[in-house]
């Protein structure tokens, strides 16, 4: 059986993607070691690039053949967009690559055949446990909070708060405090 080979292509006038690029990197916020390890999420829709970064949602309409999402490092890829200094930006995305023009950088991609992994993740800026709990409670599908790496956060997140619910049970039962009741409260607080 042959393998079947997915291709999307990407054409953009280079100036308005590096317009919406800077808008996004707006919300990323300068070099420091967080900002540096901000991924991208960019989805090319029918006739549409958007690059999704927690906080910051921007699209560019654009000429373009396929549907699929990629996940990029954001500065990285805003760089070369800007270094390139060409009218137009040519973006290719196969299997485990996206090419910008001339240059060729390894990414995860899910070509969609479906909506199963089409919605964008919504986090704030500056997202806390909360919201990465929230976001198991928002209705995501399973591919696409696993297209996004998202699980292991969520599982942390909610370790992370079972035990300081316990830490708190363990201050308050003195007081008469029950953990199951201190538990659902905070639960449904969430």
């Amino acid at each position: 059986m042959e393998q079947q080979i997915f291709i999307v292509t990407v054409r953009a006038n280079s100036n308005k993607l590096i317009q919406t690029l800077r808008m996004v990197k707006a919300a990323v916020g300068k070099r420091s070691s967080k900002a540096i390890s901000v991924n991208a999420e960019i989805t090319i829709t029918d006739g549409k690039i958007t690059v999704a970064v927690p906080g910051a949602v921007f699209s560019l309409d654009c000429i373009t053949h396929g549907v699929c999402k990629a996940i990029v490092p954001f500065l990285h890829f805003s760089q070369i967009i800007k270094d390139l200094k060409s009218k137009e930006t040519e973006i290719t995305i196969t299997e485990e690559n996206l090419r910008i023009n001339s240059v060729t950088i390894s990414v995860r991609t899910t070509f969609i055949e479906d909506d199963g992994i089409l919605r964008t993740i919504d986090l704030p800026i500056n997202y806390t446990e909360a919201d990465i709990i929230r976001l198991d409670k928002s209705g995501y599908t399973y591919e696409e909070l696993e297209f996004n790496n998202l699980h292991s956060k969520i599982d942390l997140a909610w370790e992370n708060l079972d035990e300081n619910i316990w830490k708190a049970y363990e201050l308050l039962k003195q007081y008469g405090i029950d953990y199951s009741i201190l538990k659902q409260m905070v639960h449904d607080k969430i």
